[in-house]
């Protein structure tokens, strides 16, 4: 069986005789997968500075303009 629970802040789980307690999940997207929109925003300066080039079609990069704004947002 495997198993991929909600990402949260320690994975501490208190085990007591009154029940057992966990840390509530990170709150929002962004949060939970910060690490990946370090990298989506690295590579995107990356291309507006010319130090790479733009793999995606044009409808793949309105859709990463989509997905930048709700991070700017948030």
């Amino acid at each position: 069986m495997l198993v991929s629970e909600n990402q949260r802040p320690t994975e501490l789980t208190s085990l007591t005789a009154s029940g057992t307690s966990r840390d509530v999940i990170k709150y929002s997207f962004p949060q939970r997968y910060a690490e990946s929109y370090v990298g989506i925003m690295e590579c995107f300066l990356d291309v507006v500075e010319g130090i790479a080039s733009l793999l995606l079609k044009c409808h793949a990069q309105s859709l990463v303009m989509h997905l930048v704004a709700h991070v700017i947002d948030s």
